[in-house]
């Protein structure tokens, strides 16, 4: 039998800017995966509203890769309901915001178990992830934790990415971070 070991990586990038060419991609030593550019966005939806954010994107580099999870990095008030992986065969551009999940895009497949990278070259898989707005309230995602399996061994690779949902209720004033750039 196998040991299993798990590896933890936690990846921040330098600078506080949020555009999304403001960095290069880039892989910690022994990751699987490329870091993203630091990125964000503002979103305002009604309490009980089910939406997906589809920014993410998974650039793998040393594959194949097994996908155990991938979980939002956030307070209590908005509820990750799924996510899912659109093939890096497809011909639809990435979409920031859609209505519900998953949402009605083509090449969607469910991520968890999807072994990725197994082409031998760098692969990028789009990431949909479905939340459920559930506190009236200011709510910050600060970004995600990719967990996944390579050579029998767990990997947790944590991403910068921001989204800041709004309700109604909120204030403008409050509905903004200076990170995210001028509105």
């Amino acid at each position: 039998m196998r040991r299993r070991r798990t590896m933890i990586v936690a990846s921040a990038l330098v600078g506080t800017s949020m555009s999304l060419t403001a960095c290069a991609w880039w892989s910690p030593e022994g990751t699987a995966l490329m870091n993203p550019v630091e990125h964000g966005w503002v979103t305002r939806q009604e309490m009980g509203s089910v939406f997906s954010d589809g920014m993410e994107s998974l650039e793998v580099v040393r594959g194949p890769i097994t996908i155990k999870d991938i979980r939002t990095i956030g307070p209590k008030g908005v509820t990750q309901v799924g996510f899912r992986l659109q093939l890096p065969t497809t011909k639809s551009p990435q979409v920031q915001l859609s209505k519900g999940f998953p949402p009605a895009l083509p090449d969607l497949v469910e991520g968890v178990g999807r072994t990725i990278g197994t082409s031998g070259t760098k692969e990028s898989w789009n990431v949909v992830i479905g939340y459920r707005v559930d506190e009236d309230r200011r709510w910050e995602r600060t970004g995600v934790e990719v967990i996944y399996e390579k050579d029998g061994i767990t990997y947790h690779q944590t991403f910068q990415g921001t989204i800041i949902v709004c309700t109604p209720s909120t204030p403008e004033v409050d509905c903004w971070d200076p990170r995210l750039g001028e509105r």
